[in-house]
């Protein structure tokens, strides 16, 4: 869980930001490792232990509830730095 701040940070405190992307809509989301490719989290959703809405593949390619956004637009991709810096958050 985190606070409500412009951050993303966990229950010890620590600083979440190298997990962090501003998609190509504007929105931040908390990116995380999952069993299948990465959890996308938007604030309320983390901060309020919620399903993300947002998911990526392994390769970055962004998910609405299942959907792809925009495939073949690389925008719509998690950059590699952000993918690695989940990984080593969390």
């Amino acid at each position: 869980m985190c606070t409500e701040t412009s951050t993303f940070l966990d229950e010890a405190g620590r600083d979440l930001t190298p997990a962090t992307w501003k998609m190509p809509n504007g929105e931040m989301v908390l990116v995380c490792p999952g069993r299948d490719g990465f959890h996308l989290y938007t604030p309320p959703e983390w901060n309020n232990a919620r399903v993300p809405s947002y998911a990526a593949d392994s390769g970055g390619r962004v998910r609405l509830h299942g959907r792809y956004l925009q495939p073949d637009d690389p925008a719509w991709v998690v950059p590699a730095a952000v993918r690695t810096g989940a990984r080593s958050v969390f």
